[in-house]
């Protein structure tokens, strides 16, 4: 029996319309891909955008969920020469319907290729970076939970009461969090957010791997995230307004570089 949180499409269950993003108009400077770093492979058979297909595929398996159901999509946002990346998630995901986006040049840096999506967004959005790891689960689960809830079915449940939502991981290192996108969460209120900040790393407490939001307020994430991203003044009156709520994550690894890549197969 599928657990109450646990999203169904269909008769058995009414939920509002997802759509999961892969950004992936980067070009991968930093890994030194030949190619496009999504399809970078890290070891025999397994593909940087393979971890984010994975998590699709677990909220898939624990839904009533199909092609023909227009409740749930994947948005793959390119640029043109990477509609093989876009070929290959909708290769690996053949029981839902994949789409591409073009990167709109209007937009800026990866927020702009998340907001390039906005004609194609739904009512709930869940983004992945998709040269990331996330480990979700406990103990030897990867993509979900104890009680078989998986990422993309506990951030829709946090969407369903808050416009912003972002999944966590605990840290404190300053070195790490210089690095990431920095918050501080208080009783899963998100209070600070500063993306890659160089000092007062102490105010922080954790950094995010993971966000999603309603398409109703994606205009104003897509500002404020570019804001934080360009090192501009961040408009404290956008994070009140967004609220941000958080979940934690157990495990997060960026795999945007040649040197992560190496930690994080030392750390298997």
């Amino acid at each position: 029996m599928l657990p109450e949180n646990v999203l169904l499409l269909g008769r058995e269950k009414q939920m509002n319309s997802i759509s999961v993003i892969l950004p992936c108009a980067g070009e991968g400077k930093r890994l030194g891909a030949s190619g496009a770093k999504e399809l970078f492979e890290i070891y025999p058979g397994k593909k940087l955008i393979d971890f984010s297909i994975a998590h699709i595929k677990a909220f898939i398996s624990r839904g009533n969920i199909t092609k023909e159901n227009s409740d749930f999509k994947v948005i793959t946002v390119i640029k043109p020469g990477k509609e093989d990346v876009f070929e290959h998630v909708k290769n690996s995901l053949k029981e839902v319907n994949v789409e591409y986006v073009m990167f709109n040049d209007n937009y800026r840096e990866w927020p702009g290729s998340v907001y390039s999506a906005r004609s194609h967004l739904l009512d709930m959005n869940i983004v992945f970076l998709p040269d990331s790891f996330i480990k979700f689960g406990t103990d030897d689960q990867i993509y979900s939970d104890e009680f078989g809830e998986t990422l993309i079915s506990k951030a829709v449940s946090v969407l369903r009461r808050a416009k912003v939502v972002l999944g966590v991981i605990n840290c404190t290192d300053p070195d790490r969090l210089s690095s990431l996108g920095a918050v501080r969460v208080v009783n899963n209120k998100v209070e600070l957010f500063k993306d890659k900040p160089q000092m007062d790393q102490h105010k922080y407490n954790g950094f995010w791997g993971v966000y999603g939001f309603r398409d109703t307020s994606g205009g104003l994430v897509y500002e404020f995230l570019i804001d934080s991203v360009e090192k501009k003044k961040e408009k404290e009156y956008l994070l009140k307004e967004l609220n941000p709520e958080a979940f934690y994550i157990d495990t997060y690894h960026d795999l945007g570089t040649t040197e992560s890549v190496k930690k994080f197969m030392n750390s298997r």
